[in-house]
């Protein structure tokens, strides 16, 4: 009785007949005779070598060597008529599964490692701008303080400094230091070209009791902050040299 026809361990198709060996073949041992996978039907088709059964490929293991696109497929299992393979074919299929599950441990290995990798550096992302937004809050303060430290007594509001000099511009080292020395210029910058933000000289009494109301008669008109909002530098320069700021420039 001869023996029944194998199934081939990757197409899943059963072999046609058998053939004698072929030169360099052991001759005591038949050799299936395999389908050509899509070739023409004949008439007599074989079961399992149907030409539009596998349309997309599914069953190749090349193709999904996994057979992931089939939830009932278990690339564990053996395949149909696997018992009936000798020793040579049991062991291609066993070598076979073993480079399945060696590549889908890669590959889950390989996909496991990106997902931490990108988790990893959204964190660190999300940290570092934390800090960094900190150490700017941090930054803008100790600018602040040092300016206004340095504008009091010689601005009449230090806070017009805040109002006139762009802060950005003085840099808060590592130690949150700041180069006083930069400030103190920024400032002298500043009355210069704008000399009514000035603080006024601290006057010395002079004169006898009633020279002060005698002075005050003979005064010029005071100029006040609103009107200064309207005049050009030039105007209010002129407006210093003539005596005209004094209650402005003393604070007043």
């Amino acid at each position: 009785m001869p023996a029944p026809l194998p199934v081939h361990p990757l197409t899943g198709a059963r072999a046609l007949g058998w053939r004698k060996a072929r030169t360099g073949e052991d001759d005591s041992v038949p050799y299936p005779i395999w389908p050509i996978l899509g070739a023409a039907e004949d008439d007599e088709n074989p079961e399992g070598a149907e030409g539009d059964e596998d349309p997309e490929g599914e069953g190749d293991p090349e193709g999904d060597p996994e057979g992931e696109g089939d939830p009932d497929h278990d690339p564990e299992a053996d395949p149909e008529g696997a018992e009936e393979l000798g020793d040579k074919g049991k062991r291609a299929l066993a070598s076979m599964k073993g480079k399945w599950r060696s590549e889908r441990d890669k590959r889950r290995q390989l996909e496991q490692e990106m997902a931490q990798k990108s988790a990893g550096d959204e964190e660190a992302a999300a940290r570092q701008e934390v800090e960094q937004a900190a150490l700017s809050k941090a930054n803008a303060r100790i600018v602040r303080a040092e300016v206004k430290a340095a504008a009091k007594g010689v601005l009449a509001d230090p806070a017009d400094a805040y109002k006139f000099l762009d802060l950005d511009q003085f840099e808060v080292d590592e130690n949150g230091d700041l180069d006083s020395d930069e400030v103190t210029e920024a400032i002298d910058e500043l009355i210069k070209s704008k000399p009514y933000l000035a603080a006024a000289p601290a006057k010395r009494f002079q004169g006898t009791g009633d020279g002060g109301a005698a002075r005050k008669a003979g005064r010029p008109k005071q100029l006040s902050r609103q009107d200064l909002k309207s005049m050009s530098p030039d105007a209010i320069e002129k407006a210093r040299l003539d005596g005209r700021l004094d209650d402005v420039m003393g604070g007043k």
